[in-house]
């Protein structure tokens, strides 16, 4: 009884210690981020406002992709960068999109097949288990669903070379890379 709690007290006090060091690191990330900005800004009034903001929105678009690879627990996209990049998001649904990439299909609802359905469509990985109800009846979505669909909205506005460095941003994303990092 004693040791549990003693064993519960450290853990409670961990907790507290690792809680204070995020705390401390995002602080130190924002000031540095604030730090750089200012630099920027300084060194060059109006070219660095402007590779701020491309960095910021660059940034915003790689978040669908990294989104995706958590939601089916992925380290890469079997498509490779350059295929990706010639995919193009805009006047798509962001489910719609993700279908062309390989591995990814849509699966429509069929009530005649299964009347108790709530889904309209399913986004699945072919190859596996994974698949998310992206479209209901209801439309009630996981959270999951809900962020790539908003991430997904600052994918859209970016060109193919912003793209690209959004998925370049992203160090897991190629499968070679992947295979000699598990090495």
């Amino acid at each position: 009884m004693m040791f549990d709690f003693l064993n519960a007290r450290n853990k409670d006090y961990d907790q507290r210690v690792v809680n204070a060091t995020l705390d401390n690191l995002t602080l130190i990330n924002k000031k540095t981020e604030e730090l750089i900005e200012v630099i920027v800004k300084k060194l060059n009034p109006s070219e660095g406002t402007k590779q701020i903001e491309s960095v910021d929105k660059i940034l915003a678009g790689s978040r669908f992709y990294k989104q995706i690879l958590r939601m089916f627990q992925l380290t890469y996209f079997e498509n490779s960068i350059e295929e990706i990049i010639e995919i193009e998001p805009k006047d798509k649904i962001w489910y719609e999109y993700l279908s062309q990439f390989k591995g990814f299909s849509l699966i429509k609802s069929d009530s005649a097949f299964d009347p108790d359905s709530n889904y309209k469509t399913i986004l699945t990985l072919n190859y596996s288990s994974s698949y998310w109800s992206v479209e209901t009846e209801d439309n009630i979505l996981p959270i999951q669903v809900l962020k790539a669909r908003d991430f997904f909205d600052s994918l859209v506005i970016l060109n193919k070379n912003e793209r690209k460095r959004a998925l370049s941003s992203i160090t897991y994303l190629n499968k070679d890379l992947s295979k000699r990092v598990k090495k």
